[in-house]
């Protein structure tokens, strides 16, 4: 389920039914943003190779955007979590483009890697 902005200053909510969703054992197929892209954005953009794409974090900045013609749409998505991040790299999956955004960030230089051998 999604929520998308139109030009038309209105919301509306977009379901794609159980039995239209192809299903996959990948962590990243089962993502609001997999979903999205598989059955609306990449057909709709490639029909319409015009259409002006943003991302951002903010509904009211979203609504905004489509009402000044800045993007043609905008859509709300459930974030990936952490949990998702992380299960997506122990299946050796990489996760979409713009999918995760985290709130807050860590100031650069204070995140590190572990050198154990241990997974994480």
């Amino acid at each position: 389920m999604f929520t998308a902005a139109f030009p038309d200053r209105r919301w509306y909510v977009l379901i794609v039914p159980d039995e239209k969703l192809k299903h996959s054992e990948s962590v990243v197929a089962s993502l609001d943003v997999s979903i999205l892209h598989e059955y609306l954005l990449d057909p709709v953009l490639a029909e319409a190779p015009g259409a002006k794409v943003t991302y951002l974090h903010d509904e009211q900045a979203a609504a905004e955007a489509v009402e000044r013609g800045e993007c043609d749409f905008a859509f709300l998505l459930r974030p990936a979590s952490v949990q998702d991040v992380l299960r997506a790299a122990r299946a050796g999956e990489r996760m979409p483009q713009k999918s995760t955004f985290f709130y807050p960030k860590a100031p650069a230089g204070l995140v590190m890697s572990s050198l154990s051998a241990e997974p994480v």
